[in-house]
């Protein structure tokens, strides 16, 4: 698993940032204690100087750490009787960072600290443009109450179909990792397949990869205006579609037929499968209707190397807006 180096300098940048912030927060606490209370900047003074005796006595081989140990911990004992008298907390004049177990430095015991992975998530799912749509949407708030509880016909109701949905794509992505096979998403509008789409791009990021989630229609629109326009280099806005960890393309179908298109979607699909790269697509289209579209190369990529979920039911959409007997 890695990050894009933006999505982790401009992390870097944040902790860098919160560190100062920190540092000159205490700095201004500590010239202000100075002014007001002279015999606890006295102590706040002796403090600093048994810190800097405290590590010359262990360069030098230990010779009168306890002493000096002990003369630290008085200081500091009284130095919160003072702060404590004169309304300011104890740990007033300390320097309190957002994270106490890394220091706002993101590292600890040679690993990631909690609080980088969860920046850097933040900064990854900030990156998709799509930030407050995807944070609605998770395994947990996915209700099946929506779907038929019977089954029209022969094969499972729709309920018991996104049932089995649900609890795959929960899996897959709990399980995520460059060996995963890609998942298509077949099925009509409004059935969920962008919510449990953005509940997949969520989990992943969570777990540290690097996912790019695009409506293929935008993406299309995007890369046309590159290759055959003035607003940048094609291969600069392709290459990070093909060398991320996971690639989800939504409501694949909607846009216009174009041999761009056709091409754009090919190269995407063979290039990933090539390198063994997931990705997830989703579309309405029918099976047939796929290889009616987009021809037998694209088609035969999609059935024979990934795995499909068919959605069934009726459009949870109109049935929250106007209810279930619409």
């Amino acid at each position: 698993m890695s990050y894009p180096k933006e999505i982790f300098g401009a992390a870097m940048e944040e902790l860098a940032r919160r560190r100062d912030e920190a540092r000159r927060t205490a700095a201004r606490r500590r010239e202000e204690i100075a002014r007001t209370l002279p015999e606890a900047d006295r102590l706040q003074r002796q403090l600093g100087a048994t810190s800097a005796k405290l590590a010359q006595a262990v360069l030098g081989g230990g010779e009168g750490i306890e002493t000096i140990r002990l003369t630290s911990e008085r200081a500091y004992k009284l130095l919160k009787i003072q702060l404590q008298k004169a309304g300011f907390p104890e740990d007033y004049t300390q320097t309190h960072y957002n994270c106490p177990v890394c220091s706002d430095t993101g590292f600890v015991e040679g690993g990631y600290c909690a609080c980088l992975r969860k920046l850097l998530s933040q900064l990854m799912i900030k990156r998709l443009g799509i930030e407050q749509s995807l944070l609605n949407c998770s395994f947990d708030n996915f209700s099946l109450d929506y779907y038929p509880a019977q089954a029209d016909g022969d094969g499972p109701s729709p309920r018991s179909l996104m049932n089995a949905n649900l609890a795959r794509c929960r899996q897959w992505a709990d399980d995520f990792s460059l060996s995963a096979p890609s998942l298509l998403f077949v099925g009509a509008t409004g059935l969920g397949k962008t919510h449990l789409s953005m509940a997949i791009a969520r989990r992943v990021i969570e777990l540290g990869y690097d996912v790019l989630y695009y409506p293929f229609g935008s993406l299309l629109t995007e890369l046309e205006a590159r290759r055959f326009g003035r607003d940048g280099d094609y291969a600069e806005g392709l290459t990070p579609l093909l060398s991320c960890e996971l690639l989800i393309l939504d409501d694949l179908g909607v846009e216009f037929t174009s041999p761009f298109g056709q091409s754009l979607l090919y190269e995407l699909i063979n290039s990933r499968m090539v390198t063994a790269r997931p990705s997830l697509i989703s579309t309405n289209l029918t099976l047939g209707e796929i290889e009616s579209r987009y021809g037998d190369r694209i088609f035969s990529r999609l059935i024979g190397g990934y795995e499909t979920l068919l959605f069934r039911g009726r459009d949870v959409r109109l049935i929250k807006r106007y209810g279930p007997e619409t």
